[in-house]
């Protein structure tokens, strides 16, 4: 008797631990989806951030964005797009941005911009302001420079400009997941729960990915008939 008290005890705990895993997030509240896909042009699942030297809420969310980026598998492709809402100083400092990044001194550049534009208030409109800041880093004058006003930089920069009128994005920090979808921390409540919807979302790619590369399989159709 008491074997089967245990397993209809049991029984009506699987729904509520069901229900307990479910998804806390609401389409149209904590993210929007959209109508169509935007293409990313990579086999990964693709997160892209995008956000604002001038912009507070971006500084405070970096910290959870970078713990975040660094737990994500080799499936998920993750990348930073500096907003050029800025008019000619945005563009400026988007092209220190992937000039670092070319260089691979985002990891020093990065937060030195930040605390320039929105501790310092360095202006930053010119490039020679720019240039004097990297400098006292320790990274080469004459290769930063050259590579803030190279072909390839002025590339990134207007890619950035196309993805962010892809996306519509108007508010940052803003990060889409696989061309699909778009969330921000005003829309969830708080970047501690954007993070969990980023998972959420990154999951449910890979999972249906991960569905479709298995039913595409040759000889998979027939071999169950």
């Amino acid at each position: 008797m008491s074997r089967l008290v245990s397993i209809v005890f049991v029984s009506l705990l699987l729904p509520l631990s069901a229900m307990a895993a479910a998804p806390q997030f609401q389409e149209g509240k904590d993210y929007v989806r959209y109508p169509t896909p935007v293409a990313t042009g990579t086999g990964k699942v693709q997160v892209l951030e995008f956000f604002s030297y001038g912009c507070p809420h971006c500084r405070a969310f970096e910290p959870y964005f970078e713990k975040w980026k660094k737990e994500q598998p080799a499936g998920v492709e993750v990348r930073q797009i500096p907003s050029i809402m800025g008019g000619a100083r945005g563009r400026l400092i988007a092209e220190a941005f992937y000039a670092a990044e070319r260089l691979g001194v985002l990891d020093k550049v990065h937060p030195r911009l930040f605390e320039a534009v929105q501790v310092e208030r360095i202006p930053l409109n010119n490039e020679d302001q720019i240039i004097d800041l990297v400098k006292k880093l320790g990274i080469d004058e004459k290769a930063f420079r050259s590579e803030m006003d190279s072909f390839d930089v002025d590339t990134q920069v207007r890619k950035s400009m196309q993805l962010m009128m892809a996306y519509r994005i108007t508010g940052v920090p803003s990060v889409t997941i696989d061309g699909r979808y778009m969330t921000s921390g005003g829309m969830t409540g708080s970047f501690t729960d954007m993070i969990k919807l980023m998972d959420y979302l990154v999951d449910r790619e890979m999972q249906a990915r991960k569905a479709h590369s298995t039913s595409s399989v040759p000889g998979e159709t027939a071999s169950k008939q």
